[in-house]
């Protein structure tokens, strides 16, 4: 029997002020006493809100879209709309978890800085990991402070604090994906492409006609942003819609294939062997999500 997945849309865990942002402590998070998350914390569950986990002591084996990811103390990871995730129920860690709503963030951070900071919105690549510790202590300590009974914090200082925040990881990181370079805007407006087509097409080909680019000229600015071809991009995110319409709701391989624009389920179980090594219903039991 295979489960279904919870959608967990952006809920106030505490009354506060500041609509569609919070800030929990790890330890106040995973306690049994959180009656709102502590069924689902540690399953898969799906965010429709963008969240930021930051680690002050320990270490964490943290599940984004079904790739374990390995956190040490200084490290905060972006958890983006719409992305499945669970955490470690073994790890001995604290720190802090912060929720803010897309209504927030564009409400507080100004459309120039988004447009800087991609990776928010970045469906084919995400899930970097960075390490900056006095950049943590500087989001948390002024968030704590403002949100406290003493201060008159205001919703957009927040989000200033935040901006910083943000594009401060994108000055410290030397990631291909993160750092601006003259391909950046090509490789967000294929993405975008990507996202509006994939039912159409996988064809690398027809998303450089598309943007009116040469087919090598899009496999460069995939290279030079994420290491990647164009069609290993594309093949990415048909994997990871696969894979989250698998887990999410009880669809039929029949309905995924069909929503995925596969013209036969038969097409689409041998793509999702060839880039996994597995078939759709042994992912879903290696993912614990139904019974052997």
């Amino acid at each position: 029997m295979k489960k279904d997945i919870p959608k967990v849309k952006f809920e106030q865990l505490e009354k506060s002020d500041f609509k569609g942002f919070e800030i929990i402590p790890l330890e106040k998070f995973a306690s049994k006493n959180n009656i709102k998350y502590k069924e689902i914390s540690h399953e898969y569950h799906q965010i429709d809100f963008f969240a930021i986990l930051i680690l002050t002591e320990g270490r964490v084996a943290h599940i984004v879209d079904f790739k374990t990811l390995e956190l040490k103390k200084g490290d905060s990871l972006i958890i983006v709309k719409g992305q499945v995730h669970a955490f470690d129920r073994k790890s001995n860690y604290k720190g802090y978890l912060l929720f803010f709503s897309e209504l927030f963030l564009h409400k507080h951070i100004t459309q120039s800085t988004l447009s800087k900071i991609p990776f928010l919105y970045n469906n084919i690549e995400n899930n970097l990991i960075y390490n900056n510790s006095q950049n943590n202590e500087i989001l948390i300590n002024f968030i704590l402070n403002g949100l406290s009974k003493n201060t008159n914090v205001q919703p957009n200082q927040v989000g200033a604090i935040l901006s910083y925040f943000l594009l401060n990881l994108i000055e410290k990181d030397n990631t291909h994906l993160i750092k601006k370079n003259k391909y950046q805007d090509y490789f967000i407006d294929f993405r975008q492409a990507v996202e509006q087509n994939f039912q159409n097409t996988r064809n690398a080909k027809d998303y450089a006609d598309m943007l009116k680019i040469s087919y090598k000229f899009l496999n460069k600015v995939c290279k030079s942003m994420v290491n990647k071809t164009a069609k290993t991009c594309i093949d990415d995110y048909i994997m990871l819609q696969a894979k989250r319409l698998l887990v999410i709701r009880p669809n039929s391989i029949k309905e995924i294939s069909y929503k995925l624009g596969f013209e036969e389920p038969t097409n689409f179980r041998k793509y999702f062997i060839k880039h996994t090594g597995y078939s759709p219903n042994d992912f879903l039991k290696k993912m614990h999500l139904v019974s052997h």
